[in-house]
């Protein structure tokens, strides 16, 4: 599975080096993270993620609904930032042992609403 963060960075005129500046990181890790040469660290997903203004999963390749963290209201801007601030803190090198898609898709089908 190929991640977006290619097609995303040329979607916003970017080359390489735009964005390394943008975000302080190498240009070259970069590449390798397009080319999937290499893997973020969760954290790093979020700040990429972050950056293109798209859920992790979506820049990840896992699902191709594409949510803007701005459709969400404030109430569930906030739920999704501590989600992911409690995720990245608690299991911060994790993958490939989770899937992290599985449990995403367990969270949508369950009703977590329910008493």
């Amino acid at each position: 599975m190929q991640n977006r963060i290619k097609e995303l960075r040329q979607a916003k005129g970017l080359s390489l080096r735009d964005m390394s500046e943008k975000i302080n990181m190498s240009y070259i890790t970069i590449s390798q993270y397009e080319r999937g040469k290499r893997e973020p660290k969760l954290e790093t997903w979020q700040k990429l993620a972050d950056f293109f203004g798209v859920s992790v999963p979506y820049l990840q390749g896992y699902v191709d609904e594409y949510i803007e963290i701005n459709d969400l209201n404030d109430k569930e801007q906030e739920a999704y930032e501590r989600i992911t601030d409690m995720l990245s803190q608690e299991y911060p090198q994790t993958r490939p042992e989770f899937n992290w898609s599985k449990i995403g898709q367990l969270l949508i089908n369950s009703d977590i609403t329910e008493e």
